[in-house]
C-alpha cells in the first residue's frame, strides 16, 4: 500500500477508498500506520488530509456497533494527535473529518472527547496540570467553537 500511495503522491484517491473499506483494516496496526504514512505527506494540504482522516476512519469503524466504533476511532484520532507534525492547523482538519466520517456513517459517536481525554492525560503525567492545559488549548486553537468547548471540558474535569 506504501508504493501506491507514493505513485500517487499521496493524493486521496484509490488508496484513500482504499482505507475506506472495512477488510483493508484486518491488520489494523500496519493500516494505521499506511494512514499516518498518508497523513504526515500531506500535512501540509488540508483537503488531502481531511480526505485521508475521513476515509481511514469509515473504513476502521464500518460495520461495528456504535461503542465500538467510538471507541476504535478515538484511539486512531489519539494515536493522529501523537504525531510529530501535529500543530494547530492540521489537528483542526483531523477534527473536520471526523465530523465529516461522522456525517457518512451514523455509529461513531463523540470520538472527540475520549482522545482529547487520553491526550490530555498524557500531557499532564509528563509535565503537569498548568503546560498541559496550555498545550491541549494551544492545540485547538484554530479548532470550531464544538471542539474547544471540548477540551475546556476535559481541561476542566483532569484532577
Amino acid at each position: 500500500m506504501m508504493a501506491a500511495g507514493e505513485l500517487a503522491g499521496w493524493e486521496p484517491s484509490g488508496l484513500a477508498f482504499v482505507l475506506s473499506r472495512p477488510q483493508t483494516w484486518d491488520n489494523p496496526w500496519d493500516t494505521s500506520e499506511v494512514l499516518l504514512t498518508a497523513m504526515r505527506n500531506v500535512s501540509n494540504r488540508p483537503d488531502f488530509l481531511r480526505e485521508w482522516v475521513k476515509c481511514g476512519l469509515i473504513g476502521l469503524t464500518k460495520d461495528q456497533d456504535t461503542k465500538t466504533a467510538t471507541h476504535d476511532a478515538a484511539l486512531l484520532i489519539h494515536k493522529m494527535f501523537l504525531q510529530p507534525w501535529i500543530n494547530p492547523e492540521t489537528i483542526s482538519f483531523i477534527i473536520q473529518g471526523l465530523t465529516d466520517a461522522r456525517s457518512i456513517t451514523t455509529n461513531i459517536g463523540d470520538a472527540l472527547l475520549p482522545a482529547l481525554e487520553r491526550l490530555h492525560k498524557g500531557s499532564v503525567d509528563e509535565y503537569g496540570h498548568w503546560l498541559a492545559k496550555a498545550r491541549l488549548t494551544e492545540l485547538l486553537s484554530l479548532s470550531t467553537d464544538a471542539a474547544k468547548s471540548t477540551a475546556n471540558h476535559v481541561i476542566l474535569s483532569t484532577t
